[in-house]
């Protein structure tokens, strides 16, 4: 186990220090799922827009 210092200003100091480093990492973790909800949709308009262009190409070679 880690040892608590025993003087309440130092132990606040551990409590925020401790609290600035979750809050940091809750951050990093939203920043990463909001990345990942970006590439579905990123990848089904790329999809979609590759489908049309394969309809056009196909009607202007007829």
């Amino acid at each position: 186990m880690s040892s608590r210092p025993d003087d309440p200003a130092l132990l606040r100091e551990e409590i925020e220090r401790t609290r600035e480093e979750i809050v940091d990492t809750i951050a990093r973790l939203h920043g990463k799922v909001d990345r990942a909800r970006k590439v579905p949709a990123a990848v089904i308009a790329v999809g979609g827009l590759g489908v049309l262009v394969l309809v056009v190409l196909l009607l202007r070679r007829r």
